[in-house]
């Protein structure tokens, strides 16, 4: 009698996980959490500081902050709300009205004046040139940007423009959605008075974002839902671009000196690099890689009150979706060739227990091998993507068995066995889904 050889325990584990992959559950608080002695005030002008004023808003209010010029202080300082300038409170005030009466009247006229979409640089000249490594944003359209994204944040919350309530966060979490710290960095002191992103994509319009999560249908009735939808968006549309991160290849990109702006991510620009003689002259939807995608899901997840933060895998760069405590194994993950399988993108994440067991502090070599592997899981449980099939069919042409072949070898091997693989079936599933959708021409 034969026996059967019983599936190794972690790869019994990872197979239940993606048969029946379970999404946490998060009761969250909703939003439109309104104090009694301020709903009297809602569409006054008086109604944001009595909101951000009450105790029950303290967290809110102390998570908004900004970095001021002191006339006292050759520094800046940084304040949060309750001590901002009056003049400043009455900014925020005024874009959180202006916000409203867009969205009112159908996010189609903003009343007030938006900043530059994307902000030009403070120092392209030095940026270019390479006296800097990284460009910069005028002091003052930096904190128009940040106004905006405030203000929707907060109009967001208030009118329920989204059904889950910045109370159901903890400090941290509020700290990290409406504090400009994790965005921008203070480069006053060296860099004509500007600001530098701190991330690897230059934030544009709040209301242009929102109104593109909006209008294309990718606000759910859940946070996990969303970022699902905008996974799959991601996965549909974004291409990573070619070439090194440097500033004229920005511009080659983007057609923008600095880091890509989240516009033109979204409406896709066409590559003038001249090596390429105008092949990429029809627009794409580029973005600048894992690091470039991670900094992109942050800005557009944030107008949407849904916290985000880019974290480190292995010598690469990836999310942290605080409010699921999910994570994506590599920021390529949505458009990695593996991934376009059909299956729901929300199935990309994966747990804090899988992150920190597969990106262990300290164990660089272990970390770098598990970059990227979540597509690679998941291909077992559905093997029908073009990179699938297109490496089957032409190890069926070659003759090769299943140990030598190219499904085998660039993929799956750096994680299973051969003989785990051939105990679930993979190659009959990969056969079924060739004689479904036919040997493609093309791996992407």
């Amino acid at each position: 009698m034969t026996k059967t050889r019983m599936p190794w325990p972690w790869v019994a584990t990872v197979l239940l996980m993606m048969t029946a992959f379970a999404m946490p559950a998060v009761a969250g608080v909703p939003s439109g959490i309104i104090p009694h002695h301020c709903q009297q005030i809602l569409h006054s002008d008086l109604f944001l500081p009595c909101y951000l004023n009450d105790s029950s808003n303290a967290a809110i209010a102390q998570s908004i902050e900004w970095t001021f010029p002191s006339l006292s202080d050759p520094n800046f300082s940084t304040l949060s709300w309750p001590q901002w300038p009056a003049s400043a409170q009455a900014q925020l005030v005024q874009v959180f009205q202006d916000t409203v009466a867009w969205y009112n009247g159908g996010m189609i006229s903003y009343p007030g004046t938006l900043p530059p979409d994307p902000p030009p640089s403070a120092d392209v000249a030095d940026y270019v040139g390479g006296t800097i490594p990284f460009p910069t944003l005028d002091y003052k359209v930096a904190f128009q940007i940040y106004l905006q994204h405030v203000a929707m944040s907060l109009a967001a919350e208030v009118y329920q423009w989204v059904p889950w309530g910045l109370h159901g966060y903890d400090a941290n979490t509020l700290f990290t959605l409406l504090s400009p710290i994790r965005e921008f960095s203070d480069c006053n002191a060296e860099y004509s008075n500007a600001f530098c992103p701190s991330d690897e994509a230059t934030p544009g319009n709040a209301i242009n974002t929102f109104k593109f999560l909006k209008t294309n249908g990718l606000i759910a009735p859940t946070t996990i839902d969303t970022i699902g939808n905008v996974l799959d968006w991601a996965r549909s549309h974004l291409w990573h671009f070619n070439g090194l991160w440097t500033p004229q290849n920005y511009y080659y990109n983007w057609q923008y000196w600095g880091y890509p702006p989240v516009s033109r991510v979204i409406a896709g620009t066409p590559n003038t690099d001249p090596q390429y003689g105008g092949y990429y002259s029809t627009p794409e939807h580029w973005t600048a890689g894992c690091y470039g995608t991670s900094s992109f899901l942050v800005w557009v997840l944030k107008v949407v009150n849904i916290p985000a933060e880019t974290v480190a895998v292995g010598g690469h760069t990836s999310v942290h979706f605080m409010s699921e405590s999910m994570y994506l194994s590599h920021g390529d993950d949505p458009y990695n060739a593996l991934s376009k399988a059909g299956y729901p993108a929300k199935l990309l994440l994966i747990t804090l227990d899988e992150y920190e067991s597969w990106f262990l502090l300290g164990d660089f070599a272990t970390a770098n091998k598990n970059v990227g592997r979540r597509p690679v899981d998941l291909a077992v449980q559905y093997p029908s993507s073009n990179a699938v099939r297109f490496l089957y069919c032409a190890d069926v042409q070659a003759n090769l068995d299943h140990a030598s072949g190219a499904v085998y070898n660039q993929i799956f091997s750096p994680y299973y066995p051969v003989w785990y693989l051939e105990e679930v079936f993979l190659w009959q599933r990969i056969q079924e889904a060739v004689n479904t959708l036919g040997c493609p021409t093309v791996s992407q």
